[in-house]
């Protein structure tokens, strides 16, 4: 079961690291509802978000798009996003290359 995955945070961002495939790392992400995760962005990742549930919003280079379960966002690295759940949101990232360096273990996560 996915209990069996151990949860990372970073940045207030609760992790499980599915695994890397090629070069491309799969995480679920579980966000809190009514908290604010601000706007970053990953300097050599492209990422791919996959909404399992929740709503809120997406905050995408400052403009706040609804989202909800079902739907998918494409956002290119080097893009400043963000998220406003209104309710507990999972989603799964897609992130090519991987996020996470797999020699230093730093993330590709940069905040203002």
């Amino acid at each position: 079961t996915l209990d069996a995955l151990p949860i990372e945070t970073v940045s207030d961002f609760k992790i499980r690291r599915l695994g890397v495939f090629g070069q491309t790392s799969m995480n679920l992400i579980e966000l809190e509802g009514g908290k604010t995760y601000p706007q970053h962005y990953h300097e050599n990742s492209d990422t791919e978000v996959f909404i399992i549930r929740g709503k809120g919003y997406l905050v995408l280079d400052g403009d706040p798009i609804p989202y909800h379960a079902s739907e998918h966002f494409s956002i290119p690295r080097g893009m400043w996003h963000g998220f406003l759940p209104s309710e507990p949101t999972l989603f799964l990232s897609e992130q090519n290359p991987q996020s996470k360096d797999p020699v230093t273990g730093v993330e590709d996560l940069h905040f203002a």
